[in-house]
């Protein structure tokens, strides 16, 4: 479905996770090596992936070995590693028809939306692995200056129960790997609710393991803070401030609602 202008250089592949993930990978911080102009696909160099982190390399060098690929690690100009991938033309054609184009023109091809839920999982994961962030004791988010791709992500969380929101950030300069670089206008995606960011941890998470201990810590510090008791059986919750108060008055409103709650038996 994805590859119809070349001959397929492998027997037809069932979308699994880790295809997933290395689409989510691509679209994040890939270069798909094609572009699409005017509904025609033009082919101009080779595939790439760049980042500092060596598990996503590691994963997407497994991935490129099962689908027949060479890969090759490199560095920019810059100096940032990078993951230079097949320039099969198959391969080009595929991750270009995902919706891996070029800087803001990515996007999440519709074909991928209804992809089984954990396969929509692993290429959230791949996404957060390379442009999400967790920021400490705060929220977990993910940045890029694709408006399209991070509406479609935050749609594609709530397939999961995570609830996001989305705000636009100016032109700026910012520190990577210490080199300063200057940025374009981006769209930041931010998951603040702590049941969305409990559920984020549940079914996305992160297979960089600096970004997983970070989202770690913050769930400790989520489930630390639970100012409530909790009955399973009938769902009932006894908040912990309910009988207490900073002023007298509502401390006395506490006492008062504590001898109703006696009186009625609850």
């Amino acid at each position: 479905e994805f590859v119809t202008e070349n001959k397929l250089g492998v027997v037809n592949y069932k979308f699994d996770p880790e295809v997933s993930y290395l689409i989510g990978a691509m679209l994040g911080d890939g270069y798909s090596g094609a572009e699409t102009a005017n509904g025609k696909i033009k082919y101009k160099g080779s595939p790439a992936l760049v980042g500092m982190d060596n598990e996503i390399f590691l994963h997407v060098e497994n991935v490129c070995r099962k689908l027949n690929l060479n890969c090759k690690k490199s560095k920019t100009y810059h100096g940032t590693p990078t993951l230079v991938l097949g320039k099969n033309k198959w391969f080009r054609e595929f991750l270009v028809r995902c919706g891996v184009e070029k800087g803001d023109k990515k996007y999440v091809s519709d074909k991928l939306k209804v992809m089984s839920l954990d396969n929509i999982s692993w290429l959230l994961r791949g996404l957060f692995d390379t442009d999400g962030y967790v920021q400490k004791a705060v929220c977990v988010g993910f940045s890029n200056i694709s408006e399209t791709l991070v509406k479609q992500t935050q749609k594609l969380l709530l397939r999961f129960g995570i609830v996001s929101r989305i705000r636009r950030r100016k032109e700026s300069s910012m520190e990577i790997y210490g080199k300063e670089y200057k940025t374009r206008v981006s769209f930041e995606l931010t998951i603040c609710q702590k049941r969305s960011i409990i559920d984020f941890c549940k079914f996305i998470g992160f297979n960089v393991k600096r970004k997983q201990k970070a989202l770690s810590y913050l769930i400790t510090k989520i489930y630390s803070n639970i100012n409530y008791s909790s009955c399973a059986k009938c769902n009932y919750k006894i908040y912990s401030d309910i009988f207490s108060g900073r002023t007298v008055v509502h401390k006395k409103w506490g006492m008062a609602k504590l001898k109703i709650i006696k009186l009625l038996g609850i």
